[in-house]
């Protein structure tokens, strides 16, 4: 992986540049919302990057309208993590962040990110509270944001961090390295735990930071099923690290059947009951004194109840199709 030192930029009275880097491919229904949000931002120096992945909408005619507002960079065939990736690379922000092209930022989102880390100066991130909004902007429900804590993290497979509220020192990129370009789902998880394991602070402002938007076409949603593999190959990579402190490595019991009960409710939301049931069963022989671990082996009559009884989780208030 190239890596991310560069010269740094000469700043602007005692502020430091922040560089938002936003990956898009065929992202024109939401992007103008998307790019005012960032340059509507109260906070100066900023400089922001849109690495485009080859649309072929009007993704880019919509970028090329905003003139020098941003940097439009285009790279078609590349992934996600690799879109980023180049964009924190050409960026010249001493703090960096990464917004989606159907995410929004809240007005002071960028202040008060900055504010945190001059005043902390012994954090190496920020992040912040989160709402998820269907296609038209309604609030669904707060993401379930929380504290950093690389132990819980690890050991429930959970995600407390909302991707779109991070910002994160250059000195914690370079020496943690890009985003794993092998990764396309569950990439911002990743992240956050090879963060921790380096040894990286990352401290939590409890308001609301942005708006991560659920909709049909969102590649969470569509590829749900992959999120599962995933899941599973971060924790088999996780756990295979030499350098794993032993604190987490005491973990990997419960770390593993955690992923995998995660794996197999995606595979149960996205109507794959034979690996979902397989993936529950493990989970089980792992944990026995979890038997809600064995919930997504209940195959399609399960999942009839369970939407009829509850609802998706991972559909909140989209339609069903």
């Amino acid at each position: 992986m190239a890596s991310f030192a560069t010269e740094s930029r000469a700043r602007l009275g005692t502020a430091p540049r922040v560089s938002v880097v936003t990956p898009c491919l065929d992202a024109g229904r939401f992007l103008r919302e998307t790019v005012g949000s960032v340059l509507s931002q109260t906070y100066r120096p900023l400089e922001y990057i849109v690495v485009d992945g080859g649309s072929t909408d009007d993704t880019v005619d919509i970028l090329r309208g905003y003139g020098a507002a941003l940097r439009l960079v285009s790279e078609p065939g590349q992934g996600q993590a690799a879109a980023v990736n180049s964009g924190w690379r050409l960026a010249g922000g001493e703090i960096l962040g990464w917004l989606n092209a159907d995410d929004v930022y809240s007005p002071e989102t960028v202040a008060r990110a900055v504010d945190h880390l001059l005043s902390h100066p012994d954090a190496d991130g920020v992040y912040g509270g989160c709402d998820y909004v269907d296609a038209e902007g309604r609030v669904l429900c707060p993401y379930p944001a929380g504290p950093f804590d690389l132990r819980e993290i690890v050991g429930s497979a959970m995600n407390p961090i909302p991707q779109p509220t991070v910002f994160l020192r250059r000195g914690l990129v370079e020496r943690v390295g890009g985003l794993d370009e092998s990764l396309h789902y569950a990439l911002d998880l990743d992240y956050w735990i090879r963060i921790g394991v380096a040894g990286g602070r990352m401290d939590y402002i409890p308001r609301r930071q942005a708006t991560l938007r659920l909709h049909a076409a969102a590649k969470s949603l569509r590829g749900l099923e992959h999120f599962a593999s995933e899941f599973l190959a971060i924790y088999v990579q996780l756990f295979a690290r030499p350098d794993l402190p032993e604190g987490l490595r005491r973990l990997r019991r419960r770390a593993l059947s955690r992923a995998r009960e995660r794996a197999a409710q995606c595979l149960f939301w996205a109507g794959r009951f034979p690996e979902a049931r397989r993936q529950a069963w493990r989970a089980w022989c792992s944990s026995p004194w979890r038997p809600q671990c064995l919930l997504p082996g209940l195959g399609a009559p399960g999942r009839w109840a369970w939407k009829l009884l509850r609802g998706n989780p991972f559909r909140l208030g989209l339609t069903e199709t």
